[in-house]
């Protein structure tokens, strides 16, 4: 699809037990445009820190979805 990504495996634990999780990295304005155009994220999690990103141009660091949802809607 013409992505330029990083991408890594690594075991995370859970209570006694390890599972493995998969992630990937797509870097850059274009880049990042690009995958929310064609494919986008169903996560609200993940959509609050795009819309907080694109209204503001940064994304303050340690925000939960309840504080990012109150930026997006102007509530102090």
């Amino acid at each position: 699809m013409g992505f330029n990504f990083y991408s890594s495996y690594r075991l995370k634990r859970r209570g006694d037990k390890w599972h493995p999780s998969y992630y990937f990295q797509i870097n850059g304005v274009k880049a990042v445009e690009k995958w929310m155009k064609e494919i986008g994220f169903t996560s609200h999690n993940q959509l609050t820190k795009w819309k907080v990103w694109k209204k503001f141009g940064f994304l303050p660091p340690y925000t939960n979805i309840n504080e990012r949802i109150a930026l997006l809607n102007n509530i102090q």
